[in-house]
């Protein structure tokens, strides 16, 4: 599954309140590209000249669609989520500030060994990125999940890249397809379609609460309890993060999905 990112407006401040269709619309775009950057990070090992790009950018200074600035305290494991995306803004630009300009081999083989250690292993891996690993004690894929998912993207003519191989449950194709309903979403309110622009926001409402909502919490927690941060030193042979790249990610990732949810149904009320 592949979603072309959208370049997003100003950011509007997370969960303002939306006044106009302009201002849904720009959401949406926001949305779109939160979700298509989260997911393209995640698809598979590290792609350098994407995470170059985040780097040499410095993308994380402004994040859209989600906010660090105080609104109404919507409580996720005890915090904030805005607190979350706070916290997820300051690891990653600690990432960033880390980074050498130009980004470098060096910081390229950090992220890809990062990658390896938590979403990687012939035995148990750290932190898996598949739904339904975090439903059955074997830790297996292609289950109920993996189906449910499919049915999901089948319904707006998607399926996964490595369709029968991948399961389709993969973290990242489920980011890319809250990506592609915000921009089918967008599409059809421009069109002045509005019923399937409420089919589109309550498809997003539906998914990130019966499937991104139901383990993306478990794993960000897995992936910050063996994320060491960029000072310490990892004991050899054990499955932690040397940077604080993917724990800043993890806390981001997290506080999108949950803001997705709110947003789909604030927004499926308004059109």
């Amino acid at each position: 599954m592949s979603v072309t990112g959208t370049e997003a407006a100003e950011p509007l401040g997370g969960r303002a309140a939306i006044r106009s269709a302009r201002q849904l619309t720009e959401r949406l775009a926001e949305e779109e590209t939160l979700f298509t950057l989260l997911g393209r990070a995640i698809y598979g090992m590290p792609d350098r000249a994407l995470f170059a790009a985040m780097a040499d950018e410095r993308v994380f200074e402004t994040v859209p669609f989600v906010s660090t600035e105080p609104k109404i305290a919507e409580v996720e494991d005890g915090l904030a989520r805005t607190e979350q995306v706070r916290l997820a803004q300051t690891d990653l630009l600690a990432w960033t500030d880390g980074c050498a300009r130009p980004f470098s081999d060096e910081d390229f083989e950090q992220v890809r060994v990062d990658y390896a250690r938590l979403f990687v292993g012939a035995q148990k891996v750290a932190a898996p990125l598949w739904e339904s690993v975090y439903f059955n004690r074997e830790r297996m894929v292609f289950q109920q999940q993996t189906l449910d998912v499919r049915r999901a993207y089948r319904a707006y003519g998607l399926e996964v890249e490595s369709y029968g191989h991948e399961p389709d449950d993969h973290l990242a194709s489920e980011l890319l397809f809250v990506a592609h309903l915000a921009s089918v979403a967008r599409a059809a309110l421009e069109a002045g379609d509005a019923d399937r622009a409420r089919v589109a926001l309550a498809d997003q409402r539906a998914f990130a609460h019966e499937h991104l909502l139901t383990w993306v919490g478990a794993w960000r927690d897995l992936v910050i309890a063996r994320c060491s941060g960029p000072a310490a030193n990892p004991t050899p042979g054990t499955a932690e993060g040397r940077t604080g790249f993917y724990r800043g990610f993890a806390r981001l990732t997290a506080a999108a999905c949950e803001e997705a949810r709110a947003f789909a149904e604030e927004a499926r009320a308004l059109v």
